[in-house]
């Protein structure tokens, strides 16, 4: 049996050594990326200028035939008007080097002949434009006031119990299978408490550890490592995997008869990916705080033996690496950094720390072996190294998917979607069960609509405006008056579609609007777009707010527009619900479950059927609220197009996406520059992946504060 008391003492004082950063002297190779203090912009213009020179100067330049190019300088070049700053797909140079929407159009023809510039060449061109400043954002961005040296410190980041689940699928799925690693990691977590994450946007936040996780991680691993070890097929699949990735001298990897070599290979490769980094050995005389040499492969050997089946050994291992503080959190100490940033405390990240930073807040899980390929073999923290590997994170569509759910259920307060409280008027509502997996199939079909946008390389405007239906379930395909479900795998050609004129984009799916009665609530529905869309505040309600709603006696047959009108034009509520009402009842052609009516059914006041129905108004005024485009809306579709334009509703995001990316509190004055770059990327023509993008091509994401 193992000792949890004994093993959490270990936990908790290793849990502190690793977040208190100092540790002397960095032992990693020198760095060669912008350490000068220059912007991202700055340091790639050289770049822009060698590619541009190798690949259009020949027939961009005087006598060459064709329009010359001023290269003297980043600004001279723009003049040329080949560039809109901070919009790649709007600048004409990239239209004419690759053509997104349509790769075979004969309009992508630079360089012209067969030779085509290389994609790496052309993500340098790209992320040199994502990266421009822009007149049109309202931050007013000062790139010479930016001080990475002033980045603050922060104490190792415990994995989010998402990132937790999905680093143990996926260490153990490349070996067994994703359906078995699943079931096994399922199983294993089965029944186990854990204190839920929480954070003040964003659960990925939190960082508490206490006695609950100690005890859930200790009965994870001891959970896992058992059902590896006492099944001889996932004993042998698992050590044939981890051999393989580096074999080395060894030619066999039975596991009955493993030789020392095989048993070292097996324990480095394991180890390694178990904690995301090479394990750590004298030679390197590496040295934590506590001056004790660190060989982290020697103990792990002792624990698999030297002869004889290894099951009981690889129980051990995996046991003694799951609750292992390197292993709980994202812990970028001495050891996974470079050079100093201009002779600061601030410390550029070493080639695996990058791979952790970007694996971890892209797709939310460890890294695959393509990352880690990546920083085994180049220098991450030249700008080259660090284009491929970024470009390569984000090209992975399928790992993607986690983080942008995620992204997407926090910034909407997804789990918040009321729960149904059936009653004797619900079975009015042909052919649907309300109960909680339809509320699901909601937040599920939302998350979706965000994660498909941003990979199809939509824009912020289509994620408000599409029309493109992720309804699988009968329930929800019922309240969307839907006869076909969504393809598994959606595509602009496969895509079902919603009537015209019915609904659109995020505001009008079910998530957004269900009460969780029979009755709407254009005032819910009013303040989540407020406080989560345009990220504007209001003042607490008076304390009788709810007996002055209630008490105040409004027409039975009218619609719930007009009642809660009346209920809140009193002077105590006026105030308020001017800025609250007319974002609600924008939306009044969608009932409380979210489907879409011009006839709102008025119930019997002594009986659970329809007494009669009275015609919807959805039309509103928004100057109260927003001051740009459209302020007068009619309906879902109208009122998305608006507020997807308006300036507080991208700011609203840009902030959020940077907080949910820097894991810190924003400042719309300090981060300014930071802020602008994604807001750039939120106009109609903006691709809404190019916000993650730009999100990591900041220097911050690539620097770590040591203090000695």
């Amino acid at each position: 049996m193992r000792k949890l008391t004994q093993l959490f003492c270990v936990m908790a004082l290793t849990w502190v050594t690793t977040s208190m950063n100092g540790c002397g002297q960095p032992m990693h190779s020198s760095v060669t990326s912008a350490s000068s203090g220059f912007s991202v912009e700055e340091e790639l213009f050289g770049k822009v200028k060698t590619i541009l020179d190798t690949n259009c100067k020949s027939c961009h330049s005087e006598g060459g035939g064709a329009a010359s190019f001023n290269l003297a300088n980043g600004a001279e070049f723009i003049r040329n008007g080949l560039v809109v700053a901070g919009t790649p797909n709007r600048s004409k140079l990239i239209f004419r080097l690759k053509n997104f929407v349509d790769p075979s159009a004969t309009n992508n023809n630079m360089p012209q002949g067969s030779v085509k510039i290389s994609d790496a060449d052309y993500q340098v061109l790209y992320s040199w434009i994502l990266e421009m400043s822009s007149e049109k954002s309202p931050y007013t961005c000062n790139e010479s006031a930016i001080d990475y040296t002033k980045i603050k410190q922060s104490d190792s980041k415990r994995l989010s119990l998402r990132q937790y689940r999905n680093t143990l699928v996926d260490l153990l799925a490349p070996a067994l299978t994703r359906s078995t690693a699943t079931t096994l990691v399922n199983n294993a977590m089965s029944g186990v408490f854990f204190p839920a994450d929480v954070g003040v946007y964003f659960k990925r936040e939190s960082n508490i550890f206490g006695g609950d996780h100690a005890q859930g991680f200790f009965d994870v691993a001891d959970r896992l490592a058992t059902a590896i070890s006492t099944n001889s097929g996932h004993t042998q699949s698992v050590a044939t995997y981890f051999i393989n990735l580096s074999p080395a001298a060894c030619t066999s990897t039975t596991v009955s008869s493993l030789s020392a070599t095989c048993r070292s290979r097996l324990v480095n490769n394991l180890g390694s990916r178990v904690l995301r980094r090479p394990l750590r050995t004298p030679e390197q005389n590496v040295r934590l705080q506590t001056g004790v040499v660190v060989d982290e492969a020697e103990p792990l050997l002792t624990e698999l033996g030297t002869s004889g089946s290894v099951q009981d050994g690889l129980s051990r291992i995996f046991f003694r690496l799951l609750v292992s503080p390197h292993f709980l959190t994202q812990t970028e100490d001495q050891n996974l950094v470079g050079q100093k940033y201009q002779n600061s405390s601030v410390y550029w990240l070493s080639s695996f720390a990058i791979i952790n930073r970007l694996s971890y807040r892209f797709w939310n899980t460890m890294p695959d072996e393509a990352l880690w390929n990546f920083a085994a073999s180049e220098d991450l923290s030249t700008e080259d190294g660090y284009l491929k590997v970024l470009n390569y994170t984000l090209s992975q569509s399928s790992k993607l998917d986690d983080s942008m759910r995620e992204y997407m259920n926090d910034w909407l307060k997804l789990e918040s979607t009321p729960n149904f409280t059936p009653n004797q008027r619900f079975p009015l509502i042909s052919n649907v069960t309300f109960n909680s997996q339809l509320r699901q199939d909601m937040i599920n079909e939302v998350e979706e609509l965000y994660s498909y946008t941003a990979r199809s390389r939509g824009s912020f405007q289509r994620l408000f405006t599409s029309d493109i239906s992720f309804a699988r379930s009968s329930g929800l395909m019922s309240l969307y008056g839907q006869s076909t479900p969504a393809a598994a795998s959606v595509t602009e050609s496969n895509a079902v579609r919603f009537p015209a004129g019915q609904r659109a984009g995020l505001l009008t799916r079910g998530a957004l609007l269900v009460s969780g009665s029979e009755i709407p609530s254009p005032i819910i529905r009013g303040i989540h777009i407020r406080k989560e869309i345009l990220c504007m505040t209001l003042g607490q309600p008076p304390g009788d707010a709810l007996d002055i709603f209630n008490n105040t006696p409004a027409p039975h047959v009218s619609t719930t527009r007009d009642k809660v009108q009346i209920k809140t034009s009193g002077a105590s509520c006026i105030g308020c619900h001017n800025l609250i009402n007319p974002l609600g009842f924008a939306l009044s052609n969608y009932n409380s479950f979210g489907s879409y009516i011009t006839q709102e059914p008025i119930f019997s006041q002594t009986s659970n059927t329809i007494q009669t129905t009275v015609p919807i108004n959805s039309q509103v005024n928004l100057s109260a609220i927003i001051s740009e485009g459209n302020t007068n809306v009619n309906g879902g579709v109208d009122y998305s197009q608006s507020l997807s334009q308006q300036t507080a509703a991208k700011v609203c995001f840009s902030e959020k996406v940077m907080r949910y990316a820097f894991n810190r509190d924003v400042s719309s004055t300090a981060d300014a520059c930071r802020l602008e770059r994604i807001y750039n990327n939120l106009d109609e023509s903006g691709f809404l992946i190019d916000t993650l993008r730009s999100s990591a091509m900041d220097y911050e994401f690539r620097l770590r504060r040591l203090e000695p």
